[in-house]
């Protein structure tokens, strides 16, 4: 989609998106998501440590924790289709 002008239907055309994946390698894909998924698992489970802390360690988890990792995600998937 973000290569398509920001065309909503780009987002459905799965055939492409079947094809960048294809180029990509189903195998590195798969550890891709793995791997990203472990550290995202480690960084949610600091957050939760830190939720155990009533009022600070909540907002410093909404605010600053949940945050790090969408954009940690979403930029490791960008630079894994912008590089392939």
């Amino acid at each position: 989609m973000a290569y398509n002008d920001s065309e909503l239907g780009a987002a459905f055309r799965f055939g492409e998106i079947l094809n960048v994946i294809s180029q990509i390698g189903w195998i590195d894909y798969i550890i891709w998501y793995i791997v990203i998924g472990l550290i995202a698992a480690v960084i949610a489970f600091i957050a939760g440590l830190l939720n155990s802390i009533p009022i600070i360690g909540t907002l410093i988890a909404l605010l600053i924790i949940y945050p790090y990792i969408q954009l940690f995600f979403n930029r490791a998937l960008a630079l894994r289709y912008a590089y392939e």
